[in-house]
């Protein structure tokens, strides 16, 4: 009988313990099943805040393309100017080396050479780092461009 009342406590224990284990697993299952839902609606967030984000990339590339393609009105006007830049610069150097001189454009001079008296119509500067030369043009009185230094000439009183 002894046996009987130990056969009866190990299946007890047995029992308790499979049945511990059972729930034991159970618990554990329903756990893990808990967290990956709560991952999968995580990720689900995180897929939602990134299709928002591309979307804003999208967006913002093409204000991007909008502001580097088109510009503003100023910059239009400066690309079309930009060409005669060198041109401004000439005309600038060249009026400013020119106030240097007594004698400007529309004066009446008189050659040294031969004492005639002509007009000078422009002015002519040149050059490059090295070398650099200054002349005037005049029209004689037969009509003839002739370039002078500014040696050649002197102003009329």
């Amino acid at each position: 009988m002894y046996e009987s009342v130990d056969k009866a406590k190990r299946k007890k224990i047995w029992f308790l313990i499979l049945g511990g284990v059972i729930v034991l697993s159970i618990g554990i299952i329903y756990w893990q099943n808990r967290s990956i839902s709560k991952e999968e609606a995580n990720r689900t967030k995180m897929e939602e805040q990134l299709a928002l984000l591309a979307t804003e990339i999208k967006s913002l590339k093409q204000q991007n393309y909008i502001v580097t393609s088109k510009k503003d009105s100023l910059q239009n006007n400066l690309n079309y100017l930009w060409q005669y830049k060198p041109l401004v610069q000439a005309s600038k150097f060249r009026d400013d080396v020119g106030a240097n001189f007594n004698f400007h454009p529309g004066d009446r001079v008189r050659l040294k050479s031969d004492s005639s008296v002509v007009v000078l119509t422009d002015i002519l500067i040149g050059g490059n780092r090295y070398n650099y030369f200054i002349k005037f043009i005049a029209k004689n009185t037969k009509g003839m461009m002739v370039e002078l230094t500014p040696l050649e000439i002197e102003k009329i009183n």
